[in-house]
């Protein structure tokens, strides 16, 4: 049996009798052409049976529909719906999403490398620390860096972040607490030198400190559900019952799961008439 002959672009255009431009207009999502011509443009290329090279098409723009999305390896539910939103978004744009997962944030200048190879539009960063040093390297060779759920300085005009305003977040916290009457508070922070930590952490210090109280415990390390466990442990076997926090501030809710388990299940705490216990995030557990 011989070998398939590769169908190309070329073949298209002549069999429908159009030029190579206009077939590459058909198969662009809201590409200037008509819903005639492009109809009888996807006919004649299903029926020699040809499909186009989105790699191939990138590098000849120099810049394709590929936007690198690179994540941190993830325990928090909350990126799920995340991911599958930004794709279905990208998706309706005319783009698509090139998924790159970091292992170790050490690693991080690869994958980036790696995107810089597929000449991606743009890079989004999911919740990864970078130095600005790599966010310069694409801004000077023209590749926006997006930064989700976290931010950092940075003097490049190709550099945005997009976050929920942390700060006031955790300002409305303790405003809800010290609403309920709530006299001792403990906060359970995730990696410490995320922006997205230090801002939920000192939006919850201010407006408590505002209302005359101070912190009593404060512990962070990362976000995970064994840390959640860890840190309650922590702080209940560090303090006398009658000092022990009856308002407990988890930096995310896959922290503040683990908190709820020990209290209720090692330490015998009725949550929340014997202490209350507040996440962040907003996952469907």
């Amino acid at each position: 049996m011989g070998e398939k002959k590769h169908i190309s672009s070329v073949d298209v255009a002549k069999a429908a009798g159009v030029s190579q431009s206009a077939v590459s207009r058909a198969f662009t999502p809201k590409g200037k052409i008509s819903a005639k011509t492009r109809d009888h443009i996807l006919q004649v290329a299903s029926e020699l049976g040809y499909s186009p090279n989105a790699l191939a098409r990138s590098l000849v723009k120099q810049h394709g529909d590929l936007v690198a999305v690179l994540t941190y390896r993830q325990t928090n539910p909350f990126y799920d719906a995340v991911l599958h939103q930004l794709a279905e978004s990208l998706q309706q744009h005319g783009k698509q999403a090139l998924f790159l997962k970091i292992e170790d944030e050490s690693n991080a200048q690869e994958s980036l490398l790696l995107a810089k190879q597929y000449r991606v539009q743009a890079v989004i960063m999911l919740s990864i620390t970078l130095t600005s040093t790599i966010i310069e390297q694409f801004s000077a060779i023209g590749i926006p860096v997006i930064l989700f759920n976290r931010y950092q300085k940075s003097s490049s005009a190709n550099f945005v972040a997009v976050s929920c305003n942390n700060f006031k977040g955790g300002q409305d916290i303790a405003d809800n607490l010290l609403a309920a009457g709530h006299k001792r508070f403990a906060y359970i922070g995730g990696k410490p030198n995320t922006s997205t930590n230090q801002d939920r952490r000192d939006g919850f210090i201010d407006k408590l400190g505002k209302a005359g109280i101070d912190l009593s415990f404060s512990i962070e390390r990362e976000y995970s559900y064994e840390w959640g466990c860890e840190a309650v442990r922590m702080i209940y076997s560090s303090s006398p019952p009658q000092s022990s926090p009856d308002a407990i501030f988890c930096a995310n809710d896959t922290i503040a799961l683990g908190a709820l388990d020990t209290l209720k299940l090692e330490l015998g705490k009725k949550v929340p008439e014997d202490v209350s216990v507040v996440g962040f995030d907003d996952i469907p557990t």
